[in-house]
């Protein structure tokens, strides 16, 4: 099963946990199936299910793979927000003011985020991509970029590792975007049926209400 680099609260490569690696390891092991992660940069996996050694790719959406028969149902919720230091008292009035501003994103963020996105930082000299969350926080701290496009959860996790305050009183944050759903796609589809039929089961336990507070996700 291919996942993307660490980015917890949802995975932590180091540890072979998070909030989707523990969901997912419990789901896949409940229809008879041992998942085994193959962590690499998240550009890099989208292009990996056609590999003969991958069975599966994680978090994905209808964006990314267009083909809605090999997806499962959705099971995880990221609030994607834009960031800015306080200090700067940045005002954003929608998508469209990204065009001009510094901008460090997680990657695939203009495949997966509209129309509307795309054609702001298309028109941005100064928007890229990372591979890390981690190191897009401390690309804002160290005042190389002035906002940043992120899940809330993840930031509120990177962030004081990299001198950011722990109850994000430096920061402003700006809502955006909508929350976006995402899934499994399988290369198999005859899996799709039991694994979603374990998620809606798993979804009404008091152990998926444990794991979401273990990892302290803001839904």
């Amino acid at each position: 099963m291919v996942v993307g680099l660490t980015k917890p609260p949802y995975v932590i490569q180091e540890t072979n946990s998070g909030f989707e690696i523990e969901l997912l390891s419990q789901l896949l092991t409940s229809i008879g199936k041992k998942p085994n992660f193959l962590y690499v940069p998240y550009g890099q996996s989208l292009r990996m299910l056609e590999d003969k050694s991958v069975d599966a790719l994680m978090t994905v959406n209808t964006s990314i793979i267009k083909d809605i028969d090999l997806l499962s149902a959705p099971y995880v919720t990221y609030q994607n927000v834009v960031i800015t230091l306080k200090q700067e008292n940045v005002s954003l009035k929608g998508i469209s003011d990204l065009s001009i501003l510094p901008t460090a994103a997680f990657q695939t963020a203009n495949k997966v985020l509209g129309e509307e996105y795309i054609n702001a930082v298309n028109k941005n000299p100064n928007y890229f991509e990372v591979a890390t969350q981690k190191r897009q926080a401390k690309l804002l701290y160290e005042n190389k970029v002035n906002a940043l496009v992120i899940d809330l959860n993840i930031f509120k996790v990177v962030s004081p590792s990299v001198g950011g305050m722990k109850d994000l009183s430096d920061v402003d944050i700006h809502y955006l975007f909508p929350k976006s759903s995402f899934r499994l796609a399988f290369k198999n589809k005859k899996h799709i049926k039991a694994f979603n039929s374990a998620l809606a089961e798993f979804k009404k336990s008091t152990e998926y209400t444990t794991l979401k507070d273990k990892y302290n996700l803001v839904q």
